[in-house]
């Protein structure tokens, strides 16, 4: 049986490569005047977050400040964005290793104990035990107990879970204390905001029957589409809008190629008319789009902001991007320029 599953959208990790000893140089960079170049061996990054970004050096993963500092050394096996306070981290290998959770003095305050585990939202954070997914509390109890077959965290009071495996399996939402409140009937899903949820349900089907055909709309918080299903790909809502995409043409097996991106509002509304070859979810005002290949910025009116000059774009977080243009990666402000590099 065929089944398409399209992805909902997620910021791309970028790849760095620094050398040096590890302080913070105010110096010139490529032409930049007063970018911050970090002098640390780094592979990889992630977002700011409540101040601090999580970075790889040397296959360990620590945090730094915005100034380029190092807030939390490089000791973990995998690190992520703090939220609420904690961020969760890896202590052993991708198979078999634990996640537990740290404070932003990079202490532990729930223990590596946990095969999987998601990030804290709403005061829960959704957990894997023996395979199976609930959620715990700031104090790492058991709020929920392991019963999902995958959790997610929690946005407007619900979570989406899933039950059964993929392919096939079906998502659903919860409350807080556990109840499941939209049935599981979703082949994919999305997070609740601005009072909507992407929704993802087969619509048609091929010559021998088999649901092939998938279209996106956006359900509300009792489980009815509050906008129908008629979206090749559509993203969570984020400030009022989402990206979906419109047109383009699909394969044998039901993969879409081409189409272009705008946003919705949450009546289902054309904010910005389908233009962008791709599009992430808005941030503070801005949402990164590609157009000719290269990355930029607009605003909620569809104007650019940011030109489009990068190879690689995030949406801002705490003021901050992470983008790519050249050899240069790192973080740029709201003017498009490089505020900390992580140079070569």
């Amino acid at each position: 049986m065929k089944f398409v599953l399209t992805a909902l959208c997620a910021t791309s990790l970028i790849v760095c490569f620094v050398h040096g000893a590890p302080k913070p140089v105010p110096k010139s960079d490529e032409g930049r005047p007063g970018a911050i170049t970090v002098r640390l061996s780094c592979t990889a990054e992630r977002d700011f977050s409540e101040g601090l970004a999580a970075v790889q050096s040397k296959g360990l993963w620590g945090f730094i400040t915005k100034k380029g500092d190092i807030a939390i050394a490089p000791q973990f096996d995998g690190a992520w964005d703090f939220h609420d306070g904690f961020a969760k981290v890896k202590i052993g290998p991708e198979a078999g290793g634990r996640r537990g959770f740290i404070n932003t003095a990079g202490k532990f305050a729930i223990n590596p104990q946990f095969e999987l585990a998601g990030d804290f939202s709403e005061g829960l954070a959704a957990v894997a035990v023996h395979g199976k997914w609930g959620y715990i509390d700031k104090t790492g109890v058991i709020a929920i107990p392991p019963q999902f077959d995958a959790a997610y965290p929690f946005r407007q009071g619900l979570a989406k879970i899933r039950i059964g495996d993929d392919p096939g399996g079906r998502r659903g939402f919860i409350d807080a204390k556990g109840r499941i409140v939209i049935n599981p009937r979703f082949d994919l899903a999305g997070d609740f905001a601005n009072g909507r949820a992407m929704g993802i349900i087969h619509v048609g089907s091929d010559e021998n029957g088999e649901s092939t055909i998938q279209k996106c709309g956006y359900i509300g918080p009792n489980g009815d589409f509050v906008i129908e299903p008629r979206f090749d790909i559509a993203h969570g809502f984020s400030q009022g809008l989402a990206a979906v995409v419109s047109g383009g043409l699909r394969d044998e097996y039901g993969f879409l190629s081409g189409g272009k991106t705008g946003y919705i509002d949450t009546t289902g509304a054309f904010a910005i008319s389908p233009r962008f070859e791709a599009g992430l979810q808005f941030s503070e005002g801005l949402a990164a789009i590609r157009a000719e290949g290269k990355w930029g910025y607009v605003d909620k009116t569809g104007a650019f902001v940011i030109k489009t000059t990068f190879d690689d774009a995030a949406p801002f977080s705490d003021g901050l991007a992470r983008a790519r243009g050249g050899a240069t990666r790192g973080y740029i402000d709201k003017s498009g320029k490089f505020v900390l590099v992580l140079g070569q």
